[in-house]
């Protein structure tokens, strides 16, 4: 997740579901349906030692738009 807006209750981010770089996008996501969304056998979680920066310095984002010529 890259932004959240508190009025709205909306998420912003990128997601890679299951490894799939050619289908990963940026896209919104419902805080109230976050509890409800399940990834075979995975559950959603944060991550504690992630350290901010810009989504250009994101390895896995970087790497999928390399990989579909973006």
């Amino acid at each position: 997740m890259a932004e959240y807006s508190p009025k709205e209750k909306l998420f912003f981010g990128y997601a890679i579901l299951n490894g799939d770089l050619d289908n990963s996008e940026w896209g919104h996501v419902d805080f109230d349906e976050l509890p409800s969304v399940r990834v075979r056998g995975f559950e959603i979680d944060r991550d504690i030692y992630w350290e901010t920066r810009p989504a250009g310095r994101v390895e896995r984002i970087v790497e999928a738009h390399r990989q579909r010529g973006l």
